[in-house]
């Protein structure tokens, strides 16, 4: 990481030599203003425990936990009979463990579509995805109803120079918060501008300097609501290319939800598939 000379705190400034009071947080909460991480907003990790292991019927008994744990990669799973994979939103190092498992069952053939249907921005530091969230209300959702890819990619580039931005004048250090058991921590997170990464960024990091062959497409989902009627155009679109040996890999936020609703569409959209070639994508579910 690179070094930078310390400054003494302005009035503007949070004193990180000091303990991370709750008047501290709250004053430095106050006076955000970014373009994104705007006053009263917070950056939460996108990951806590109880994600892992979810399902739509949940069984806390230990016979029906999930056999295949991948780290980092919360409940990636590979549907059977089919090229496709669901998973929730992974770390950095989760990506590449659940690209080197799908590339473990094709190891000739690796060719891999990747599919966020997050319908919000995410922003990667030190390798662990952060989101946007209200202070006040830091368990629950924003509203991006509606946002096209494009306007999410570009809320990341933002939040990624706010994030930026904000470190330089605080000693290169940020204030994020993380979930533990229901409780909501602030601690300060040490960065610098290779650190910090939009989602593009990082799949795009993986193609160029990782080798893997991965195909990474936004296609924005709004979680607990059927998928829009467009939306199986879309995924068929970015699957255009697609030969007999992709594989097709969605991620959502908890990867159940809005994973699950559009591999149900894939099964009502059967027929039309096979007009395209694509019956590697047929699904026994």
């Amino acid at each position: 990481m690179e070094d930078s000379k310390m400054s003494s705190p302005s009035e503007d400034q949070v004193d990180f030599t000091q303990t991370a009071t709750t008047p501290n947080i709250k004053k430095l909460i106050s006076k955000r203003n970014g373009y994104v991480l705007g006053k009263g907003t917070i950056l939460k990790l996108d990951q806590y425990a109880p994600i892992h292991g979810r399902s739509g019927n949940e069984d806390p008994s230990p016979q029906k936990k999930r056999k295949l744990v991948l780290s980092g990669a919360p409940n990636f799973r590979r549907i059977p009979g089919a090229r496709i994979y669901a998973v929730g939103q992974p770390t950095v190092f989760g990506i590449y463990t659940a690209l080197n498992r799908i590339k473990q069952e094709a190891p000739d053939k690796f060719d891999v579509t990747w599919i966020n249907l997050r319908e919000e921005p995410i922003i990667y530091i030190n390798k662990r995805p952060f989101v946007l969230r209200e202070a006040d209300h830091p368990l629950r959702n924003f509203s991006y109803a509606g946002l096209t890819a494009r306007t999410i990619d570009d809320m990341e580039r933002r939040l990624k120079e706010d994030i930026l931005s904000e470190a330089a004048s605080n000693g290169n250090n940020v204030l994020v918060h993380i979930e533990q058991d229901d409780e909501i921590t602030a601690c300060w997170e040490g960065v610098n501008h290779s650190v910090v990464q939009t989602s593009g960024e990082i799949y795009e990091s993986l193609l160029r300097n990782e080798n893997y062959q991965i195909k990474y497409v936004r296609l924005p989902s709004t979680p607990e609501r059927a998928p829009a009627p467009t939306l199986m155009d879309q995924i068929l679109q970015a699957l255009q290319d697609a030969t007999s040996h992709t594989s097709v890999i969605f991620n959502c936020q908890i990867g159940v939800g809005r994973v699950l609703s559009n591999l149900i569409s894939f099964r009502f959209h059967k027929n039309y598939l096979f007009l395209f070639g694509l019956n590697f994508l047929e699904l026994k579910l």
